[in-house]
């Protein structure tokens, strides 16, 4: 068995057959107490649901957010807001990285793939564009400066992506057409793809901000991982599957890609809605070939094998040579290059267009933090 620091082959396989106690526990009685149909309207408007509580909830499920919303014992809140500032100066880069780097990169862990396309949530182009604005509205929450204060949206968006994963654990394993081989996958959204998860959206999304050439000190990127550190608690992961700092979650994202990633048709199928619906929601064509070339830049040469990504062309050469560049001159200039630029601008159409696509799912209302408004120059919406 191969070692990765502290992340072990043992420790992990351990951890893969796991999922998250207190809230499969919350999910079983609810599905054991009510019809499956009822049980997963319920679900449905939970996830659609933009109340930090939605209400008529049954008993079980009221409890269970008001049980797990403590803040930890020992909380460094100036680090968080530290490391929320961080997204707020860097944010169309961050959200250059959960698009072209965290979200492959997650797709590239082949088990993991198959719960996504197992759990049915991205069936069609409708689905896609809803996962994207979930997986978006996570991230904003979670980086949202004071988010994690009384008055902030992060700890409720943890509980209730927690309960959803439990949701989604538990009608797989249980109503599945197709029977789930727990002892070749794991538990599905086990402990370590929880954390290979929390990987891709904290020490990923800082390679990619190093591969952009932004100018990060190493106390900027351990305030921003500490943020992440801080969602994991909410997000039920067990605490010793949680990287102590930015140097120990290297180690296990290195464990997890040698574990966990290779081909897959899901992996494939994934990447390929992903690009789609960025293409989709950026305006013209002109630059319709940039989320793959961005994804040649930040993603390691195994993923785009993985992945079976189509050929970038010079754009990617471009962003590269850009990104050295301003990593030269970034001491001496505070306005970036045109590419910077351009993939700020791309990035920020992608948000318009997803934003937009609320209107296909009446109840949804996409939140952009007001700072980012303020700071990115946009809306949420057309």
């Amino acid at each position: 068995m191969a070692n990765y620091g502290r992340w072990t082959d043992c420790f992990l396989d351990t951890k893969r057959m796991k999922g998250d106690p207190v809230a499969d526990a919350v999910v079983a009685k609810l599905f054991t107490t009510g019809s499956l149909e009822r049980a997963s309207h319920l679900f449905e408007r939970f996830a659609r649901s933009d109340d930090p509580i939605p209400a008529a909830l049954p008993d079980s499920v009221e409890a269970y957010f008001h049980v797990t919303d403590a803040l930890p014992a020992r909380l460094d809140k100036a680090q968080i807001a530290r490391g929320q500032v961080v997204f707020e100066e860097y944010g169309p880069f961050v959200a250059a990285a959960l698009f072209c780097s965290s979200l492959p990169q997650s797709y590239c862990a082949f088990r993991g793939a198959r719960v996504l396309l197992e759990s049915g949530r991205l069936s069609s182009q409708k689905r896609i564009d809803r996962r994207i604005l979930e997986t978006a509205q996570l991230v904003f929450d979670v980086l949202d400066t004071g988010g994690f204060e009384a008055d902030g949206r992060a700890i409720r968006t943890c509980q209730k992506v927690r309960l959803m994963h439990a949701a989604i654990r538990h009608m797989i394993l249980s109503e599945s057409r197709d029977p789930w081989d727990v002892a070749a996958l794991g538990t599905p959204i086990n402990q370590e793809d929880l954390a290979g998860t929390l990987m891709a959206f904290s020490v990923v999304v800082l390679d990619a901000l190093e591969a952009f050439g932004l100018p990060l000190t190493s106390a900027q990127r351990e305030d921003f991982y500490a943020v992440w550190r801080l969602a994991a608690h909410f997000l039920g992961l067990d605490d010793d599957v949680v990287p102590r700092d930015v140097a120990d979650a290297h180690d296990l994202m290195t464990a997890i890609r040698a574990r966990q990633f290779g081909k897959s048709p899901a992996g494939h199928r994934l990447s390929v809605s992903l690009i789609d619906a960025m293409r989709r929601n950026v305006p013209g064509t002109l630059f319709d070939g940039l989320p793959v070339a961005m994804m040649w830049h930040l993603l390691p040469a195994d993923c785009t094998r993985h992945l079976g990504l189509e050929p970038a062309g010079r754009l990617r050469h471009y962003i590269a040579l850009q990104a050295a560049l301003f990593r030269t001159v970034s001491k001496f200039v505070t306005v970036p290059p045109i590419v910077h630029r351009t993939v700020g601008w791309a990035i920020v159409e992608t948000m318009k267009g997803i934003c937009a696509e609320k209107r296909h799912f009446k109840d949804v209302s996409f939140r952009l933090p007001k700072q980012l408004e303020r700071r990115w120059g946009f809306r949420s919406g057309r």
